[in-house]
């Protein structure tokens, strides 16, 4: 039977890590790529070595959805490896933001209740700088995606997983599914 290593990779949100799956086959595929961070890329490159590969050798990530904690190295790993992304259509602007005009849209709202609460405008502005670099960080530069909406099928050496559209986390949030042993890999659909 095909091996499936589970990464866990730290995050700096209230989940505390998240994981993500490298399945050894003839195209090395990881579910999920984790969070955007040297230390998240040295993780993964570390559970790779252990199972007797290498970054470089991933051909096809597979993403549940579009939020940064598991999509963050995507475009990283598939720089340094020439992997394949595929993400559903939906969360495509989930996984890149123009950053200067999402942060502006959700800033406005922040320093309209600052400037109620009476701070001052030089303390604001000096706010809004040091809130959209640190929001930059967790921002990976563009890269290529192909799409999946749900009933693709992708062959493993021993096994298939299908892809089910299963909205609710995000709009396009899949899980990936393998009837055979009835394993399904599930992004955030299902947290403790």
């Amino acid at each position: 039977m095909t091996a499936v290593h589970r990464i866990e990779i730290p995050i700096p949100f209230p989940t505390g890590s998240v994981n993500l799956y490298f399945i050894e086959d003839s195209i090395p595929t990881l579910i999920d790529a984790g969070f955007y961070s040297e230390d998240s890329l040295r993780r993964v490159s570390i559970a790779l070595k252990n199972a007797g590969y290498r970054l470089s050798d991933v051909k096809r990530i597979l993403l549940t959805h579009g939020h940064l904690d598991h999509m963050g190295l995507a475009g990283k790993i598939s720089k340094i490896s020439g992997a394949e992304v595929f993400i559903h259509p939906l969360d495509r602007n989930k996984s890149f933001w123009d950053l200067e005009k999402e942060q502006g849209k959700g800033m406005e709202n922040f320093l309209g209740f600052l400037r109620k609460a009476g701070l001052p405008e030089t303390l604001m502005e000096t706010i809004s700088a040091q809130m959209t670099e640190r929001f930059k960080k967790f921002f990976p530069d563009r890269f290529d995606m192909k799409y999946i909406s749900g009933g693709e099928t992708f062959a493993f050496d021993d096994f298939s997983l299908e892809v089910i559209h299963s909205p609710g986390h995000t709009p396009g949030s899949v899980c990936f599914f393998e009837p055979k042993e009835g394993r399904l890999f599930s992004g955030d659909h299902l947290l403790e």
